[in-house]
């Protein structure tokens, strides 16, 4: 595409101070292998992220901080594998490809540069979107949506934009509206198969049952080391029971967001005395999911037999 060779060799905000050549090199290759033959969705965001090692939609780690990858991926009924490829062929299988208004980072340093840079990327977005020529396309962020949908105009594309409002970026609590919006743009139903990664199902009798929850708010820095939690006398009611003198280990079905993990409880002690029970969420839903630290509160909910919600407030 000779939009890419125009991408590769901008230098246009060398002048700002801006050199980002070597990381936009690497992004552009690594999404461009992911560039369905017809493009049904095309997302365009702000600019990829300035981080140190680079973060990027398309770059193969996930990591705790990925939340456009986890999220745009969950809002079509994609689970987010680690390392990515699995996920952004899926991604591409059902037509859809991303990429950024503005080509270098327009976050943290960059920040008071922001209008200035997503200015200077208007022609070649122009020329990317007309070589492109997706179906459809969707706009994500409030701060670029208005210019976004400008450029696109002068090119004739803006009857392609369904979201005819913004879409808030997937961070800072707005998960939920993010996916919200995209099922309603798309036209997409929640499927259960997302909730029963495991094969664990949620029946309709589990459904209806009372839910019985409990807050962590016990969460020392000593744990977020351990990646565990504790869960103490006030809790326990909500998990297997303790057998005083016998040490026991339960596999717990843990969700968040849609997505089921495996967990491990251990309960009692081989001196007989009364302990909390350790509840080990694993990497992916503690560091990844959640991002649990020190101060962290949780709440749990028990929906069925060895089957519990679990939520970051």
């Amino acid at each position: 595409m000779k939009v890419v060779s125009e991408i590769l060799n901008c230098d246009i905000c060398k002048s700002l101070g801006i050199d980002y050549a070597i990381e936009r090199k690497e992004n552009l290759e690594l999404a461009y292998q992911y560039k369905p033959k017809i493009i049904k969705y095309l997302w365009i965001v702000e600019s990829p992220p300035m981080s140190n090692p680079p973060r990027y939609f398309y770059r193969p780690d996930l990591t705790r901080y990925d939340s456009l990858f986890r999220e745009v991926m969950k809002s079509v009924n994609i689970i987010p594998t680690n390392p990515k490829e699995k996920s952004l062929l899926k991604f591409m299988g059902k037509g859809h490809f991303l990429i950024d208004s503005a080509k270098c980072p327009v976050d943290k340093d960059n920040s008071h540069l922001k209008p200035k840079m997503i200015d200077n990327c208007s022609d070649i977005l122009q020329n990317e979107v007309s070589e492109l020529n997706p179906k459809n396309i969707l706009i994500i962020k409030s701060s670029i949506y208005s210019t976004v949908l400008n450029s696109l105009k002068k090119i004739g594309f803006n009857s392609l934009v369904l979201n005819h409002s913004s879409i808030p970026f997937p961070g800072s609590g707005q998960q939920v509206r993010f996916r919200d919006a995209i099922s309603n743009y798309l036209n997409i139903e929640k499927h259960e198969n997302m909730v029963s990664k495991n094969n664990i199902q949620i029946t309709k009798q589990t459904k209806e049952l009372k839910m019985d929850s409990v807050l962590i708010t016990n969460i020392t820095e000593k744990d977020a080391k351990a990646k565990k939690i504790r869960i103490t006398s006030g809790n326990k009611h909500l998990f297997p029971s303790e057998r005083l003198g016998v040490v026991q280990k339960y596999d717990l079905t843990f969700s968040n967001d849609d997505l089921s993990f495996i967990a491990t409880y251990t309960i009692g002690s081989k001196d007989g005395r009364s302990r909390s029970g350790i509840l080990k969420l694993g990497d992916e839903l503690y560091l990844l999911q959640l991002m649990i630290t020190e101060g962290t509160t949780l709440k749990i909910t028990k929906t069925g037999l060895q089957q519990y919600e679990i939520n970051r407030l």
